[in-house]
């Protein structure tokens, strides 16, 4: 499912316009991500825990010529 289709079956399910829907939609995408670049994690009950995690960093290569 993409956004478009989330935007559609919600806009449908609440017969809210899909202008009011896609609205709120890309609102809660930027505070999640405005959370998530500030350190915090995001716990939606019943869905998910969104949390931005360390990675080391580890050496590349190019796989045609295999070179670091």
């Amino acid at each position: 499912m993409n956004k478009k289709e989330l935007v559609n079956i919600v806009s449908e399910k609440t017969g809210k316009s899909k202008s009011e829907i896609l609205e709120i939609l890309e609102l809660m995408l930027e505070k999640i991500t405005d959370a998530l670049v500030a350190g915090e994690k995001v716990r939606l009950v019943g869905f998910g825990v969104f949390e931005v995690r360390k990675r080391a960093a580890r050496e590349g290569r190019n796989p045609q010529t295999g070179d670091r």
